[in-house]
């Protein structure tokens, strides 16, 4: 597993050596359900599936955060 991320600015994507997710109880128990589907999803459809964003899916809806997080397949 690798992560990766944008600086503000978002020019280059980076390789990241630590990550750290700050929020309340229910919106990393959402991220958690969101993560778990993903990997769900993935083992159902792994030709097809390729990436999800948690802001685009129900699990991050009606959430405000300042930071996307997205779940890809590695290959």
């Amino acid at each position: 597993m690798k992560c990766y991320g944008y600086t503000a600015k978002k020019d280059e994507l980076l390789e990241l050596t630590e990550v750290t997710i700050q929020g309340d109880a229910s919106s990393l128990r959402r991220l958690a359900d969101f993560i778990r589907s993903c990997a769900e999803r993935m083992e159902a459809h792994e030709d097809d599936w390729e990436h999800e964003h948690f802001g685009d899916s129900a699990f991050g809806e009606g959430l405000e955060y300042g930071t996307d997080i997205a779940v890809y397949q590695s290959k």
